[in-house]
């Protein structure tokens, strides 16, 4: 947005005019808005890396990146016309960023917001191997014990800004009207300002924000995970209030804590409800089970995905579907409907038919990556 305001890069502006590389492009019309209020369609590369079975600790860079999206032949909706949070977008958008700016995301990041904010305990890890100080290493709970993420990943944009509890309370004061940066407090009403739909309705998600009310309150928060730390911002503008809670266990619900946080202090009263334990990164629905649906042989086979990269080989046994690769089953789905299939983690089997009934291919998505196409191999 800060480009945006120099006149450097403007919202209508097409992704296409600074990102040439990606094949779909003239199809699929991507403003730069629509990255930026998650409206583009484009399929999110985690989501994308997990269908595929790519172990999620591998060493991945922002070259592998593009190669994944650059083989995409299709995206999730025709861009603004929903709205599903894509890492893609935000990945894309730090690239815009370099190529108008001519430096690198990070030094774009030193020199125009954390210097100028004295943020110094934050830092953009943009190579695998980089040390950053004072890191507090994710973790997960296993078998009663703990395991440690090591991050072999350099993709920033969408992921590897590391701060501290200090330089986050820095950065939300100065978006609440404190900022010694002019600009950067100009900068935080432009974030909270929701994003519209090609038909006019409005998303509740601004420029790097959700967009809400919480107890009668205007609301702009954040949650997030990553490599086993759960961090959540919440603000509350109209009473200049603000809450940051960070953790380095992946079983921590850290948006709940914030909100429990804020009504306590804000004295707000809010129905109850029962929150979900993964705070807005949900896989999707479990498996439905579809009465006298039974898998023929004819979906038994070795199948490839240029999209992906990746073979997988189907097994196929009464009604259940099973997805294996390199001799491990990484996925069983259940019959939901007449050749459709679907799993307890949310992923989705659809089957391709030619026009004699014999199956051709498939289509697989989760909930960020929609109709992935698979191709039988003879």
């Amino acid at each position: 947005m800060i480009l945006m305001e120099r006149g450097l890069l403007g919202a209508d502006d097409s992704v296409w005019k600074y990102v040439s590389e990606l094949p779909f492009q003239k199809e699929y019309p991507v403003l730069v808005k629509h990255l930026l209020h998650h409206t583009s369609g484009l399929r999110d590369y985690l989501a994308l890396e997990s269908l595929a079975s790519r172990d999620p600790h591998m060493l991945l860079s922002c070259g592998q990146i593009f190669d994944l999206l650059a083989r995409q032949r299709g995206v999730n909706f025709p861009p603004g016309t929903h709205h599903l949070y894509s890492n893609s977008g935000y990945f894309l958008l730090g690239r815009i960023i370099e190529r108008v700016s001519g430096c690198a995301l990070s030094e774009f990041m030193q020199k125009e917001i954390l210097d100028p904010l004295g943020m110094k305990d934050t830092t953009v890890q943009d190579s695998a191997g980089m040390i950053v100080r004072n890191r507090a290493h994710g973790y997960e709970p296993a078998n009663g014990d703990f395991l440690q993420f090591l991050d072999m990943r350099s993709v920033v944009g969408a992921s590897g800004l590391f701060s501290s509890l200090t330089d986050l309370v820095t950065w939300n004061r100065n978006l609440d009207g404190e900022s010694i940066e002019p600009r950067i407090g100009r900068l935080g009403k432009r974030l909270c300002r929701s994003g519209t739909l090609s038909d006019g309705n409005r998303v509740s998600y601004g420029y790097g924000v959700y967009v809400t009310t919480y107890g009668g309150l205007p609301m702009f928060y954040h949650p997030a995970r990553w490599n086993g730390s759960r961090h959540a911002v919440v603000r509350f503008p109209t009473r200049e209030f603000f809450v940051v809670a960070l953790a380095n266990c992946s079983s921590y619900r850290m948006y709940h804590l914030a909100l429990a946080i804020a009504e306590r202090h804000l004295d707000v009263d809010v129905p109850r409800r029962t929150w979900r334990a993964d705070d807005h990164t949900a896989e999707g629905n479990e498996a439905l089970d579809f009465p006298g649906s039974m898998i023929i042989d004819d979906y038994n086979g070795r199948f490839t995905s240029e999209e992906l990269g990746v073979e997988y080989e189907l097994e196929a046994e009464g009604k259940v579907l099973r997805l294996v690769k390199d001799g491990k089953i990484m996925q069983e789905l259940r019959a939901c409907d007449r050749d459709k299939f679907s799993s307890e983690k949310g992923w989705l089997l659809e089957g391709i038919k030619k026009s004699n009934g014999t199956l051709s291919g498939f289509l697989l998505g989760n909930r960020y990556a929609w109709q992935v196409r698979f191709d039988r191999r003879h």
